[in-house]
């Protein structure tokens, strides 16, 4: 009897660490789509960002522009990631003498 309690909980406690691993994954994954987004988004426009989110199996939820910073948020199975890049004005976006807009 013992012996079977022992097994219940250490499976309990396998599904669970292996629950929680899945989520950090997924996690993890949607802010790699958000930050790539972002990216994009800083050089491209908002088309370029709505390309790769897709490209990364995420969608566009949330885009604003303020000047040479873009804020997004991706939607990637069910995790939702926000991130923001910032265009050096140096640089420049890929079409000169315009903003992420």
């Amino acid at each position: 009897m013992v012996l079977v309690a022992v097994l219940a909980v250490g499976v309990a406690l396998v599904w669970g660490v292996a629950r929680l691993g899945a989520v950090v994954v997924a996690d993890a994954s949607a802010q790699a789509a958000a930050d790539a987004t972002a990216l994009a988004g800083a050089l491209d426009g908002r088309a370029g960002a709505e390309d790769v989110a897709r490209g990364n199996g995420a969608e566009l939820v949330e885009w604003r522009v303020s000047g040479w910073m873009v804020q997004v948020v991706v939607s990637r199975h069910g995790q939702k990631a926000r991130a923001t890049a910032v265009l050096d004005e140096d640089e420049g976006p890929a079409d000169p003498g315009t903003s992420p807009a």
